[in-house]
């Protein structure tokens, strides 16, 4: 039996839910490459996205019943390798880590593919395994941290070629960077350095409300575009 694994991200309990936030930040970001029309929101989860997507109609898709209970937008639940709509649906689609979580990423973009009008739009963020941050760290990444959840790991290149073998082409690689606390800083630097948690600590208790933009460019947003037919399984263009 195969499993899909998800990072589930219900409300910004606390305040500061450092998941919660980088998924909010991941769809703003997605939504500024996106054009008007309809948007497949594939792995969605909860309501958190939808009104960054707006005016747009957007369509919630998730494994999850329990994740789509109650959203204010339209929901259909469903295995994201294999989507119950008509070809050429939508105008956009967005996957906002979630392709990392599916155990044939390639049918994911073949579906994308086949929804998609023709010049339709794909907008996805995934961890990048070929940055610096990764190749230096190695297993201590925080990427490489999530094997439980993460089936696949993609570098630029991997990723720039499957989307390039379902019909797509890759317009932009975009870094992500994001706005982090003190105390998640910390939180993030043990893994890495006594040292620097220490440093940090120390500059948290002189101000304890800052918050830093940082960007390790270890996280990468990809911005494609349906240019061509896909190739039969097993051939090639």
């Amino acid at each position: 039996m195969t499993r899909l694994t998800g990072e589930r991200v219900s409300a910004p309990v606390g305040g500061f839910n450092p998941t919660y936030q980088r998924h909010v930040a991941a769809y703003a970001r997605c939504a500024e490459l996106l054009p008007p029309g309809a948007v497949l929101d594939v792995g969605a989860g909860t309501q958190h996205s939808a009104e960054l997507l707006a005016p747009r109609e957007s369509i919630a898709v998730d494994i999850d019943p329990e994740a789509l209970a109650g959203l204010e937008r339209p929901t259909v639940v469903a295995d994201m390798r294999a989507l119950p709509f008509v070809d050429e649906t939508f105008a956009s689609a967005v996957a906002v880590h979630s392709i990392e979580h599916v155990p044939d990423p390639a049918a994911l973009l073949g579906e994308c593919h086949r929804l998609l009008a023709p010049g339709g739009v794909l907008a996805l963020s995934t961890p990048d395994a070929g940055s610096l941050l990764a190749r230096v760290l190695r297993g201590r990444w925080l990427g490489f941290r999530s094997i439980d959840e993460h089936l696949y790991f993609f570098s630029r290149r991997t990723l720039a070629r499957m989307l390039e073998r379902a019909g797509f082409e890759v317009r932009r690689f975009l870094p992500a960077g994001k706005y982090l606390t003190l105390p998640r800083l910390i939180e993030r630097m043990r893994f890495y350095t006594r040292v620097g948690a220490l440093l940090l600590r120390t500059a948290d208790r002189m101000v304890p409300r800052l918050s830093l933009y940082v960007d390790p460019r270890d996280t990468m947003y990809v911005l494609a575009v349906k240019s061509a037919p896909r190739s039969p399984a097993g051939t090639r263009p």
